[in-house]
């Protein structure tokens, strides 16, 4: 027996800005995507069939209806970097960012 994806509901707030991100074209690819196939999910369609249309993994979007679900439109955005360690450290930025302001004086 095939799953059934749980039903997707929102404002008409979340709507008007869903179709915005959907259509504006200052909006990045992933979060596109993202309105997408919430928006699609809202019309009725099927996880696969919307994975058809919009020629993604059925995996992904599952994973963004489920996320949608969890935390509405924030949960769509990307998440902040993580809090992994420098690089390199304050004094090699610093001589780095002084060679290249020297480089791009000369």
């Amino acid at each position: 027996m095939a799953r059934i994806a749980p039903p997707i509901a929102f404002s008409k707030t979340d709507r008007v800005e869903l179709d915005g991100l959907a259509r504006r074209g200052t909006t990045s690819q992933y979060l596109a995507v993202r309105a997408r196939v919430i928006l699609k999910a809202t019309d009725g369609l099927r996880n696969d069939q919307i994975a058809e249309v919009l020629g993604i993994s059925r995996h992904t979007v599952s994973k963004w209806r489920k996320r949608w679900l969890g935390g509405g439109m924030v949960a769509l955005k990307d998440a902040p970097p993580s809090d992994r360690s420098r690089c390199i450290s304050s004094d090699q930025e610093s001589r780095l960012i002084s060679v290249t302001r020297t480089q791009l004086t000369q």
